[in-house]
C-alpha cells in the first residue's frame, strides 16, 4: 500500500516542521521570563520607595525650617515669663479686642467734713481698722484707708485751700461718695484708649496717687455722674 505509506510521510514531515516552526516553551526559558519579571519588579518597586523617602525628607525639611522661623520670632526668655506674655496678647490680639482691661475695685473714696472723726466711727462702731492719716498735698487731700476686705474705703477730707474736693464738701456738708477707683493692667493703654474714644480726663498725664502708683481721673459727664479714678495695677 504504497499510497498509504506516502501519506504517512508527508504527515510526519508536516509536524515536525510545525514543531520547528512553534517548538514548545523549555524548562529553562520559563524560569529566565520569570527571573527578568522580577526584576522589572524590583527596580520599580526601589525607584517608587526612593521618591517616597525623598519625598519624606522634603516634608520633614519644610517642618524644621518653618520651627526654626517660629522660634526666632519669639522672645527670649530669662528670668521670668512676661516678655513671652506681652509677646503673645500682641501677636494674637485682634484690631477689636481693647488693649486693657479693669482687674478689680480698688477702693469707694468718701468724702468728709473732719477726717479723724470719720476714722474714729468706722474703728469704734464698725470695728474695723483704719490707716494713719496721711497728707497727700499733690492731690489736695489727707487720706486714711480702711480695709473691709473685698476692697477699701478712702476716707479725704481738704488740704489746703485749693483742695479739689472743696466743691463737692460745699454740696455734701455731711461728707458721701466722692469718687470709685478701679485697677487696671496698664494705665498708660487705658488713657490713650480712653482719649481715641472721646472720653474726657481730668489731667494730660497721669499722676502718682496715694499708694504710690499711677492714677488717672475720669470726668464725671462722661461717667453718668459718677467721678472714676483709674490706678495702675
Amino acid at each position: 500500500m504504497p499510497f498509504l505509506q506516502g501519506d504517512l510521510l508527508n504527515t510526519a514531515i508536516t509536524n515536525h516542521r510545525m514543531m520547528i516552526k512553534h517548538p514548545k516553551p523549555s524548562y529553562q526559558k520559563v524560569l529566565g521570563a520569570a527571573h527578568r519579571s522580577f526584576v522589572y519588579a524590583s527596580i520599580t518597586f526601589t525607584v517608587l520607595t526612593t521618591a517616597y523617602i525623598g519625598y519624606s525628607f522634603f516634608q520633614h525639611y519644610k517642618i524644621v525650617k518653618q520651627r526654626k522661623e517660629l522660634g526666632q520670632n519669639l522672645p527670649k526668655i530669662s528670668t521670668s515669663s512676661e516678655e513671652l506674655k506681652d509677646y503673645l496678647s500682641k501677636r494674637f490680639q485682634s484690631s477689636n479686642s481693647p488693649s486693657w482691661k479693669i482687674l478689680r475695685l480698688n477702693h469707694i473714696a468718701l468724702g468728709t467734713p473732719q477726717i479723724e472723726s470719720a476714722s474714729e466711727f468706722y474703728k469704734t462702731k464698725l470695728n474695723l481698722k483704719p490707716s494713719e492719716k496721711h497728707p497727700q498735698p499733690d492731690h489736695g487731700v489727707n487720706t486714711v484707708f480702711v480695709d473691709v476686705g473685698n476692697t477699701k474705703l478712702e476716707l479725704l477730707d481738704q488740704l489746703g485751700s485749693d483742695s479739689p474736693i472743696k466743691a463737692f464738701m460745699s454740696k455734701n456738708q455731711l461728707g458721701g461718695v466722692h469718687h470709685l477707683c478701679f485697677e487696671v493692667d496698664d494705665i498708660e493703654a487705658a488713657v490713650a484708649d480712653l482719649k481715641s474714644k472721646g472720653i474726657r480726663l481730668l489731667s494730660e498725664k497721669t499722676k502718682i496717687g496715694a499708694h504710690g502708683k499711677p492714677v488717672m481721673f475720669i470726668h464725671p459727664k462722661d461717667c453718668g455722674g459718677v467721678l472714676i479714678e483709674l490706678e495702675e495695677a
